[in-house]
C-alpha cells in the first residue's frame, strides 16, 4: 500500500489512438478490502469497469494504434477500516471515463499494476465531505490520457473537491500526447480543495508534435513538483498553482493570469523560468515570489497587471529574451529587477521601498537590456547598477516628462538615452 503521498503512476501520457468499440460497465468497489480489479466480487453487482486491451505499455508512438475509447466510471465510496489496495490489469490496461473517490473515513485507496486509459472527456476526482486522506494512482504501466484520434484535440480533469483533508495527488512519471503537430490537449485542475494537492509528474508535449495545455480553474490549490518540457500555456483562471521543485514549467510556456479574485502563481523552494507573464489586473492574476527568483525567457512581447509580491524576490529578464514586458500592476516585491535584454516599460518608478509598477526595491540593473519609462515627470531615489561591457538603455517616451534618478549608478558599462522625454541622473555616479 503507498504512503499518504499517494502519487499516481510511472507515466501520465495522452495516446491519439483510434476508437474501437468497448463495453460500458460503470463500476463500484463493493467491499472494505483490498484486491484485484478483475476480480468481479470485489464490485458491487459483479460489475468489473474498464475494458481490458493488451496495448504495449511502452512509451513509443506505436503503442497505440489499437486502443479502444470507453465511458465507464469507477467509483470508490466504501467506509474503509484501513488503507486499500487495487492492483489493476497486470500485463494489461484498463479502459475508463472517470475515477472518482468519495469516501468518509481516515484511510486511502490506492490503485496499482497495469495501465490505464482515461477518455478524452474524463475525470479523475476526489470528492469526499469528510475524512483525513489522500487517495491516489500508481499505474506501474502507465496512465494515458487518451483523445479521440490523431487528429483531434483532447480534454482531461484532475478533479480536487473533498474536504480540506481528503487530498488527491497525482504523479510519478510523465504526460505525453501522440497527436500530430497543430494539436493541443489540456489538462484541467481543478477543485474547490485548498489543501495539498499535487502533480508529481513531468509534462511533456506529444511524441508526434501535439502541444499539452494546463489550466489551473476552481478555487482550491494544485501543487505541481516535477519539472516540464511541455511548451503549451499554462491558464491561471483561479484558486493557486503552487511550484515546489526547480523547472516546474517550461521556459517555452507563456502564463496567462485572469483578472480574478484567488487567481494566483506562489513559487516555493526554487525559482521558475518561463516564456512570459500575462494578464491578470487589478482584482486578481498575481505571482508570489517569496525569496525566490522568476526569469523572463520569451521573445514574445506581453503586458502583466496583477501584482507580483515577495520579500527579496526578484524579476530577471534573461538574456537572448528580446520581447517587451509591460509591467502596469502595483507590486510589492522587494528584491532587485535585472534587465539583460529585451526591455521591461513601466509608467511609474517609486522611490526606495516604494510599491509601483517596478516593485518595491532600492534597486535596478541594466545589463544589455532596456528600462522604458512611459509616465509624466517624476523622481526616484533608487539606485542603478550597468554590468561590464554590456549596451544598456533607458528610454522616456513621452516629450513633456522628466525621469530623475537620485539614486547613485554604478558599473563600466555603457549606457544610452533614448526617447523624447529627459532623462536627469543628480547623484554623485561612480
Amino acid at each position: 500500500c503507498l504512503s499518504r503521498a499517494t502519487l499516481l503512476g510511472a507515466a501520465v501520457l495522452i495516446s491519439a489512438a483510434s476508437p474501437i468499440a468497448a463495453n460500458a460497465a460503470n463500476g463500484t468497489w463493493g467491499g472494505d478490502a483490498s484486491g484485484a480489479w478483475s476480480t468481479a466480487s470485489l464490485w458491487s453487482g459483479s460489475v468489473i469497469p474498464g475494458a481490458t486491451t493488451t496495448n504495449s505499455n511502452t512509451t513509443s508512438s506505436a503503442a497505440f494504434s489499437a486502443t479502444a475509447t470507453n465511458s465507464d466510471v469507477a467509483t470508490f465510496n466504501t467506509t474503509l477500516t484501513a488503507g486499500r489496495t487495487i492492483t489493476g490489469a497486470v500485463g494489461g490496461s484498463r479502459i475508463l471515463s472517470g475515477i472518482t473517490f468519495n469516501h468518509s473515513d481516515n484511510f486511502a485507496y490506492s490503485l496499482s499494476q497495469g495501465a490505464l486509459f482515461l477518455s478524452n472527456g474524463g475525470t479523475v476526482q476526489q470528492i469526499s465531505s469528510s475524512g483525513t486522506k489522500t487517495d491516489g494512482l500508481s499505474f506501474l504501466g502507465g496512465i494515458f490520457l487518451q483523445s479521440d484520434s490523431a487528429t483531434s484535440t483532447g480534454s482531461y480533469t484532475f478533479d480536487a473537491s473533498g474536504n480540506s483533508t481528503s487530498l488527491l495527488s497525482i504523479g510519478g512519471g510523465t504526460i505525453r500526447g501522440t497527436a500530430s503537430t497543430g494539436k493541443a490537449y489540456t489538462l484541467n485542475l481543478t477543485g474547490s480543495n485548498t489543501g495539498a494537492n499535487a502533480i508529481t509528474y513531468q509534462l511533456n508535449d506529444g511524441f508526434n508534435g501535439g502541444v499539452l495545455n494546463l489550466v489551473k480553474a476552481g478555487t482550491g490549490k494544485w501543487q505541481i513538483t516535477s519539472t516540464a518540457a511541455a511548451t503549451g500555456t499554462v491558464t491561471i483562471n483561479a484558486g493557486t498553482l503552487e511550484t515546489t521543485a526547480s523547472n516546474v514549467l517550461s521556459t517555452f510556456s507563456d502564463i496567462a493570469f485572469a483578472n480574478t479574485s484567488g487567481a494566483n502563481l506562489t513559487l516555493t523552494t526554487f525559482g521558475q523560468e518561463i516564456k512570459s507573464i500575462s494578464g491578470g489586473g487589478s482584482t486578481g492574476g498575481n505571482i508570489s515570489l517569496g525569496s525566490l527568483v522568476l526569469t523572463i525567457t520569451g521573445t514574445n512581447d506581453t503586458t502583466y497587471g496583477g501584482v507580483i509580491s515577495g520579500a527579496t524576490g526578484q524579476l530577471v529578464k534573461k538574456a537572448g529574451s528580446s520581447g517587451t514586458l509591460t509591467l502596469t500592476g502595483t507590486n510589492t516585491f522587494t528584491g532587485a529587477v535585472t534587465i539583460n535584454a529585451g526591455t521591461i516599460s513601466v509608467g511609474t518608478i517609486g522611490n526606495q521601498n516604494a510599491n509601483g509598477n517596478l516593485g518595491a526595491g532600492t534597486n535596478f540593473v541594466l545589463a544589455g537590456g532596456t528600462l522604458k519609462y512611459t509616465g509624466s515627470s517624476a523622481s526616484t531615489t533608487r539606485t542603478f547598477s550597468q554590468s561590464t561591457s554590456t549596451n544598456s538603455t533607458i528610454e522616456v517616451t513621452d516629450s513633456n516628462a522628466t525621469l530623475e534618478i537620485s539614486g547613485v549608478s554604478s558599473g563600466s558599462g555603457n549606457l544610452t538615452k533614448t526617447g523624447a522625454g529627459k532623462l536627469t541622473l543628480s547623484a554623485n555616479n561612480t
